[in-house]
């Protein structure tokens, strides 16, 4: 756990994967035309971007040991996280067309729910699926959502 937190810190602080303008900066509608984020348009047309992300569950899918079927509820949860983040040059800026997250839910609707990590996969821009593991009922869960990476 210490080893991903400093990993983290190191993102957020640093911006040491690709330019130096951090984490909490949003991504440079130049980065691929200036030559200062240390990325060339000849030879990337591409570059990796830790960036910070919000998400929705819009389908949780549970197991359900009793009756053998899978369970879904609809907009159970909410949360934030960090991106690991592909982006391609667009027609204007940088677009981001797909990413792998990590996600710290929060409970909206139901009691029993608690907090929730989750891995998820976006692409499109807004639309993840993944899986977590919810800490209220100790279930894994299956979960299609949306995401926003800022």
């Amino acid at each position: 756990m210490r080893k991903i937190l400093l990993l983290i810190t190191l993102f957020a602080c640093t911006g040491i994967l690709g330019y130096s303008q951090g984490i909490f900066k949003p991504v440079p509608s130049d980065l691929f035309t200036s030559g200062t984020y240390y990325v060339k348009q000849a030879k990337n047309t591409h570059v990796w971007l830790p960036r910070l992300s919000a998400g929705v569950v819009a389908n949780q899918f549970t197991y359900n040991k009793t009756t053998g079927n899978l369970d879904m509820s609809s907009f159970t949860k909410v949360g934030l996280g960090i991106s690991y983040a592909h982006f391609v040059p667009g027609e204007t800026e940088p677009y981001n067309d797909y990413s792998f997250n990590g996600f710290v839910f929060l409970p909206t609707k139901e009691p029993e729910s608690g907090l929730a990590l989750a891995l998820t996969v976006s692409a499109l821009k807004y639309i993840n699926a993944g899986m977590g593991y919810d800490f209220g009922p100790n279930k894994f869960f299956l979960l299609t959502g949306l995401t926003y990476t800022f």
